[in-house]
């Protein structure tokens, strides 16, 4: 992961092997596109994939819409089997991971240089400095308003961060028999 998940993160594993299992799910059903009736509804509704109608194939004009459909959700499942590399993208549950800054940072070191940014470019007051990735951000907080989540995708650092909101929508109901 990468941080600030503290106390939801067996919420975050339940969703993760949850995701896995329908991903499975998802292309032993695809497998039987052909035989199942359903499957072939779902993937019209869900991705738009028209069925020959008289091989129950899929049509050649959805054919490689199925084909990257299938391809997507096998690689979830492949991913779920590869050992973790340490390496990004990074999972964050707040924007904790980065902070408003008025210094400059060293790339290399991360840390202050001492110079204020406006120093180097008039226009700029603030940014935020993210000490995992030593890279700037915009000079504005990404949660706001109806932001729920947001990507980052600077020079192969990757990262995924779900707004503390998000978490605050009420959970549903589990009943146990």
């Amino acid at each position: 992961m990468g941080g600030s998940c503290e106390g939801i993160d067996m919420d975050l594993d339940a969703v993760y092997r949850e995701a896995i299992d329908m991903a499975r799910v998802a292309v032993a059903a695809m497998d039987g596109y052909t035989t199942d009736a359903t499957v072939r509804a779902s993937l019209l509704t869900f991705f738009g994939i028209q069925e020959d109608p008289s091989t129950h194939t899929v049509s050649a004009g959805s054919a490689a819409r199925f084909s990257t459909v299938r391809a997507n959700l096998q690689e979830v499942i492949n991913d779920s089997q590869r050992q973790f590399s340490g390496l990004f993208p990074s999972l964050f549950c707040s924007e904790k991971w980065r902070w408003s800054t008025r210094y400059e940072h060293s790339k290399i070191t991360g840390k202050p240089t001492g110079k204020l940014l406006k120093s180097i470019n008039p226009n700029t007051e603030w940014l935020t400095w993210s000490p995992r990735f030593k890279e700037y951000g915009p000079d504005f907080d990404m949660c706001q308003g109806d932001v729920l989540a947001f990507t980052t995708s600077q020079a192969a650092k990757l990262s995924i961060t779900l707004c503390p909101r998000i978490f605050k929508y009420p959970r549903r109901k589990v009943i146990v028999l």
